[in-house]
């Protein structure tokens, strides 16, 4: 289970990003984050991992508050949560099965566990033919498909995929959309951020809406919504975790 219980960041430059936001997102489920630019999405999967740390409140990944981890914990915190990112951040001079066992590779996983690894990968991603191609080769969906299935390498128990269809037409971002429902339904957490309110009308989706830092909707049970604070509470008494003041790990930007 992930909690956020009334997380806000401010940026040393005065940027409220987030403001005192809470929710918990269960194993297994499949939840939207939206709400425009600047609104904090993308703050929210930073936290996650720990590459800055909240101004006030606390993050739960696992029953561990994540703000106290110690930086050799860190690694393996994010082994838990793949990231795909907006920007993709992908390799230009390597190819789409070497872009994807990367992490593998960083890992120490052997050949062949890695070539097992990615062709599974490549199948499920829709990506069958594109192993030898270079990015520059890909149009924007399957780039995002790449980006995906790099993330999934390390078989994280959450996927957090920052605005998948931001660069995407319509149709091809509801594809995008179903390939990350296929990969929840196989048992990995998805969160997914976007920007986009034309995609997100299913009213059985979970939806978290940010605006200006703010979580103004969860549609989320309210009998669900109002047990975040017990359970932190039961976290705190049961693992001995209590508010500590925060520390930089390094200089911090904008998001």
């Amino acid at each position: 289970m992930i909690i956020f219980d009334q997380v806000s960041k401010t940026f040393p430059n005065g940027t409220v990003a987030l403001e005192g936001v809470s929710f918990t997102v269960d194993p297994k489920e499949f939840v939207i984050v939206t709400g425009p630019s600047g609104a904090g999405k993308t703050t929210l999967l930073r936290l996650l991992l720990r590459e800055f740390l909240p101004s006030g409140g606390r993050i739960f990944v696992d029953k561990v508050d994540i703000s106290t981890l110690k930086k050799s914990g860190i690694p393996e915190l994010r082994r838990q949560i793949g990231a795909a990112f907006q920007d993709f951040k992908l390799l230009p001079d390597w190819t789409v099965g070497e872009n994807i066992g990367l992490g593998l590779e960083i890992l120490g996983e052997g050949e062949a566990e890695i070539a097992d690894r990615v062709n599974h990968l490549l199948e499920l991603t829709g990506l069958k033919d594109k192993s030898p191609l270079f990015p520059g080769q890909l149009s924007g969906g399957e780039l995002q498909r790449v980006v995906i299935a790099r993330a999934l390498a390390p078989e994280p128990k959450v996927l957090f995929a920052d605005e998948p269809t931001g660069n995407l037409d319509d149709a091809t971002a509801r594809q995008i959309i179903s390939l990350l429902k296929d990969i929840n339904k196989l048992g990995t957490t998805v969160i997914m951020a976007t920007h986009n309110p034309r995609l997100v009308n299913d009213p059985k989706e979970r939806l978290i809406v940010l605006e200006k830092g703010k979580l103004v909707k969860d549609t989320r049970s309210k009998a669900k919504i109002s047990s975040i604070s017990s359970a932190v509470e039961g976290l705190s008494e049961v693992e001995g975790h209590k508010p500590t003041k925060k520390k930089k790990d390094h200089p911090e930007k904008e998001t």
